[in-house]
C-alpha cells in the first residue's frame, strides 16, 4: 500500500463535503471538516446558502490550494478562493460526464490552474483540459 504522503507534499488542513455521513468519518481522523449544502442550477435559493457557507469557509481557512472533484458547491468555493485569497485550483471533472465537461467544470475552467477530465476523449476535444488517467 502506498501512503498518501507520497502523492501530496502535506496532509490537507481541511475537507469540505456535502455528505454529512463522510463528515463524521473524516472528523474522526482529526481533520477540520465542513459540511455545506448541496445545490445545483435547479435550486437557486440553496445555491445562495451554499455560496455564503463557502465564503465563510474560504475566509476562515484561507486555502493555499483546493483540489476537488466537486460540482456546483465546490465550484462556488473555488470562485471565492481564487477571488479573495488567490488559491491554486485543481478541478477534476466528475467521472459521470462521459461526453462533455460538466457545466461546473466549464465554468471553473477559466479560474482553475489545472482542469482534469477522467475521459481521454473529452481532453482531446476540449482546450485547456487534461487527461491524466482515472481518479476513481
Amino acid at each position: 500500500m502506498i501512503a498518501a504522503a507520497e502523492f501530496w507534499p502535506a496532509t490537507p488542513d481541511a475537507y469540505v463535503t456535502t455528505a454529512e455521513a463522510w463528515a463524521d468519518d473524516l472528523g474522526d481522523s482529526g481533520m477540520r471538516v465542513y459540511v455545506i449544502r448541496e445545490a445545483d442550477r435547479r435550486t437557486p435559493l440553496r445555491a445562495v446558502q451554499t455560496s455564503l457557507q463557502s465564503l465563510r469557509i474560504v475566509l476562515k481557512e484561507r486555502p493555499d490550494a483546493i483540489v476537488t472533484t466537486g460540482a456546483m458547491p465546490m465550484a462556488i468555493m473555488c470562485m471565492w478562493a481564487r477571488l479573495f485569497v488567490h488559491s491554486k485550483i485543481v478541478w477534476v471533472d466528475c467521472i459521470s460526464q462521459t461526453e462533455t465537461l460538466s457545466l461546473s467544470g466549464r465554468a471553473i475552467k477559466r479560474l482553475s490552474h489545472l482542469t482534469l477530465t477522467q475521459w481521454q476523449d473529452i481532453a482531446m476535444r476540449t482546450r485547456g483540459v487534461e487527461y491524466a488517467g482515472e481518479v476513481l
